[in-house]
């Protein structure tokens, strides 16, 4: 058996760490699905939208040897919608 890629191991608890509420969120709003509800709505920055998702992915970007570069506008105006689902949709 191979011994665990320590480098991956510890990027993976870093986005753990980075981001706790995402992985409730999502389930959140599987829970809102099931049931039907309402979506969750409220006012997002569409650069940190964009950011926060980009984060996220770090991890199988450094995997795979993958870079990205984002140019943000400056002063965009907020959108309201569900934070994840526009997240996803990045």
């Amino acid at each position: 058996m191979d011994p665990p890629d320590l480098a991956e191991v510890t990027e993976a608890l870093e986005c753990m760490v980075d981001d706790p509420y995402r992985v409730g969120e999502i389930i959140d709003g599987l829970r809102d699905q099931v049931r039907k509800g309402p979506p969750r709505t409220e006012s997002v920055d569409p650069n940190d939208a964009i950011a926060e998702e980009i984060g996220i992915v770090r991890g199988e970007r450094s995997k795979h040897r993958v870079s990205v570069q984002i140019l943000l506008a400056d002063g965009m105006p907020p959108v309201y919608g569900d934070r994840v689902h526009l997240q996803q949709a990045c």
